[in-house]
């Protein structure tokens, strides 16, 4: 997967745009996402949780088993492509900064559809019961 063209959240938005279409990259994009984040846990702290949960709804939209709004699902989609790649506004290899601007657009990303991850959240718990009372 070739990222290297993503250096801004807007750029990152527009590669969001063709990913949607593909269920294989976003796939792969999400195990990028996944490996990076456990690399790199100590950088990300704060907004470990938002990317955890921006990683779960994305692949339980793919899935077939959610269905936010489009727009939730290709910011979503942007921010992990702007986290994956290792050459945006501020490259990672930047000992602490380079991990700031993915944090921030992490964040921002949460905020901007708050109220989607918070539907989203709510889900999962339901999700997580069903199973519980299956089980029983």
């Amino acid at each position: 997967m070739q990222l290297s063209s993503v250096k801004t959240l807007e750029q990152a938005k527009e590669k969001a745009e063709t990913l949607v279409k593909s269920k294989d990259k976003l796939g792969r994009l999400l195990c990028l996402a996944m490996h990076k984040a456990k690399k790199n846990y100590e950088f990300l702290v704060e907004p470990w949780e938002s990317l955890q949960i921006l990683m779960r709804m994305v692949r339980a939209w793919l899935g077939g088993r959610y269905a936010p709004p489009i727009f939730t699902v290709l910011s979503g989609i942007a921010a992990l492509l702007y986290f994956v790649e290792p050459f945006d506004l501020i490259p990672d290899g930047i000992p602490v900064l380079g991990y700031l601007d993915d944090a921030a657009v992490i964040m921002a990303v949460m905020r901007m559809n708050l109220t989607e991850i918070s539907r989203f959240r709510k889900w999962e718990t339901s999700q997580g019961n069903r199973r519980i009372e299956k089980q029983s």
